[in-house]
């Protein structure tokens, strides 16, 4: 039984929302909470999995109530309804919330999201993905920068100037972009020396993804960071593996999703690193010993591999699911269930090859021959493997 709070000061979109979820899901227990008050009172007296919440409540308002429920239940997925909310709010809330909603009256659209959630809390039950997740100390939110993007691209009149006014709020992010924008993985054709130069010759969906992984790592101090763990190296590899897998494709959508999964896959390893030091070091050194793969050696001391963790924080973080199924499959695509060459088959395909450039160890079936041969991609493949530049899907 899942339990799901929602919180509204008389709403009577949020009463309808709790009407319609009490006599369509059996499988949920929903209370709802009139007053900030009450909903402390319902959080302090038993666990929920997940808290939505408006943003406009008197007394506590959403993003306090929220600051409640990351300090007494910080498993619990948190999302806030901002409706109108002003600029100030939004930064105040960005950083409490897994994801921010927009109008309280789409009910429709928030029991949408809901249901999403609660599908990744049935997959979380999985004993070793909660016992994986359980050790994470707290699950992540996303950077506030990433939010600011994402509302940003979705104006019809986005361009390289909005988006970069954005991404230079943050130098270590603006460092980061230029980074990438100037390394061989993008071959530019001259010296990019501003974030506006950097979206034309990448793209401005693409910055969404690596401004996303670059909060991330903002956020890390080097310290917490186990010995031989290098945030360059994890960025500089997602962007190898990003750009491969857009070189295979053809497919716009499909594009969009491979370089977003590309710079995202390992994004576990981050969260792990962090969270789990001794751990994540002894998985790293035994993976060394025994010639084999660091997925291998996840999946025989925990149960489940860093696909699996990342993509379950990407869906609480409400990313698209076609970029969550992509981070989850990308060492099995066939359990994407793609029937053709697409965004989970090509970054599997990139990662492997961006091992083997790398000089990492790489098993003899890191790649899923039989499903890429059921998809004729068999001889795209080695083609790609010799280095030769195709666009063959």
């Amino acid at each position: 039984m899942i339990r799901i709070l929602i919180v509204g000061d008389q709403s009577r979109d949020l009463l309808k929302l709790y009407e319609q979820l009490t006599l369509a899901r059996k499988d949920w227990k929903v209370v709802i909470a009139r007053s900030s008050d009450e909903a402390v009172r319902f959080i302090d007296a038993s666990p929920f999995e997940v808290v939505m919440t408006e943003m406009a409540l008197r007394g506590m308002d959403g993003a306090e109530l929220l600051q409640h429920v990351h300090r007494h239940q910080p498993r619990a997925a948190r999302l806030v309804i901002c409706g109108q909310a002003s600029i100030s709010d939004m930064h105040r809330v960005m950083p409490l919330a897994h994801q921010v909603l927009g109008n309280a009256s789409d009910t429709r659209g928030l029991e949408r999201c809901i249901e999403r959630v609660c599908k990744l809390l049935r997959r979380r039950e999985r004993p070793s993905v909660q016992r994986v997740l359980g050790m994470l100390a707290n699950l992540p939110v996303l950077p506030r920068i990433y939010w600011e993007l994402a509302g940003e691209l979705e104006r019809p009149r986005a361009d390289s100037a909005s988006v970069a006014a954005i991404i230079e709020q943050d130098p270590a992010i603006t460092t980061r972009v230029l980074q990438l924008a100037n390394s061989a993985f993008f071959g530019a054709q001259r010296q990019v020396r501003s974030v506006r130069d950097a979206a034309t010759v990448l793209g401005l969906e693409p910055l969404r993804s690596i401004a996303l992984l670059a909060g991330m790592s903002r956020l890390i101090h080097a310290s917490d960071l186990p010995t031989g763990f290098s945030l360059d190296v994890l960025q500089t590899h997602s962007a190898h593996v990003a750009r491969l897998a857009v070189s295979m494709l053809s497919d716009p959508e499909e594009i969009k999703t491979a370089f977003s999964a590309g710079m995202l896959h390992h994004i576990a390893y981050l969260m792990l690193a962090v969270n789990l030091r001794l751990e994540y070091t002894s998985l790293r050194d035994e993976a060394f010993d025994r010639a084999t793969s660091i997925e291998r050696v996840e999946m025989d001391k925990l149960g489940c591999d860093h696909a699996e963790i990342g993509a379950q924080v990407l869906a609480l973080w409400g990313l698209p699911l076609p970029l969550i199924d992509a981070v989850a499959c990308h060492h099995r695509p066939s359990a994407s269930g793609e029937t053709r060459f697409g965004a989970a088959t090509a970054v599997h395909v990139a990662a492997v090859l961006a091992d083997e450039a790398e000089g990492k160890i790489v098993e003899e079936n890191a790649l899923e021959w039989p499903f890429l041969r059921r998809l004729g991609a068999e001889g795209a493949v080695e083609r790609w493997r010799r280095g030769e530049p195709i666009r063959a899907f």
